[in-house]
């Protein structure tokens, strides 16, 4: 069962609202224009301004800026990257947002959600060994014809990449609460948000970009299963959605037309502490 709400003026949400997004008694908030047309131009020119080196290629469809905890787990990994380095491409990011994009994002959304009960404290993730900052969005361009990001919910990242959470058991980290993300470009055609109703409290396992397996091992194929619902959602530039990414497992639509989708975004993690969330990407 999905419900999205809408909101066309900020003075409409209300700490409720939020409570009912944080209990899943709603699945996502939309909030119109987060960005104004002036503040979303300004991104994109910083985004397109971005040298090409600096972008990072996930695949053939699919950019991201800076690069995501996937990339540098990979790169940990294979001993081309360390955690300081890192921190510096954070810190990067952190010190030249306003400037690159013209807007603090990382102040606008927590200012912004700081304003609501039950969130008393949202701020991004901080690295024990150094007290520096872990990078808290990420830029993603998928490319028309290409681009689409495959089925998964965000505590499957806890499963896919226990090396990279290991480096956070410190922050009394609970689970990925939400998702978010502003859309600084949509697609023309296709790059929707589309939502399945599977959750993560029944199904654990990705066989593949097609197939999920739940707790009686009875494979799911989300293309060809028509019994299963989804709820397909498409933000328009300049907005803020916040949805259930953590339990709900989701993807996005391939990308047509002659325009890429372009977002802004990253993750809302819960801790044990009552109140306390995390923004990462």
């Amino acid at each position: 069962m999905f419900k999205f709400i809408t909101i066309d003026e900020r003075n409409e949400l209300n700490a409720e609202l939020i409570k009912d997004l944080l209990e899943e008694r709603i699945t996502g908030i939309l909030i119109k224009n987060f960005l104004n047309k002036a503040e979303v131009n300004s991104a994109l020119k910083g985004i397109w301004n971005t040298p090409y080196q600096q972008k990072t290629r996930i695949n053939d469809g699919f950019f991201s800026h800076p690069i995501t905890f996937a990339q540098f787990t990979q790169l940990k990994e294979s001993g081309k990257l360390t955690l300081n380095d890192y921190c510096k491409i954070a810190q990067e990011l952190l010190s030249t947002q306003e400037k690159k994009l013209g807007v603090d994002i990382v102040k606008k959304l927590c200012d912004f959600l700081n304003a609501f009960n039950p969130i008393e404290q949202i701020s991004p993730i901080v690295n024990k060994e150094n007290g520096q900052e872990l990078v808290p969005f990420t830029i993603r361009e998928l490319l028309p014809g290409k681009g689409e990001l495959i089925i998964h919910c965000e505590n499957l990242f806890f499963k896919e990449f226990p090396q990279f959470f290991e480096l956070l058991k410190w922050l009394d980290i609970k689970e990925n609460k939400l998702s978010y993300f502003i859309t600084l470009s949509e697609a023309e055609i296709g790059g929707e948000l589309c939502c399945f109703d599977l959750n993560w409290s029944n199904i654990k396992t990705r066989v593949d970009e097609e197939q999920l397996q739940d707790e009686n091992f009875q494979t799911i194929n989300i293309v060809n299963n028509t019994d299963v619902k989804r709820y397909h959602i498409k933000p328009e530039a300049g907005d803020l959605l916040l949805f259930a990414g953590g339990n709900v497992w989701h993807r996005v639509e391939k990308v047509g037309g002659f325009k890429s989708r372009i977002t802004l975004g990253g993750f809302i993690a819960e801790t044990t502490t009552p109140g306390k969330y995390y923004i990462w990407s």
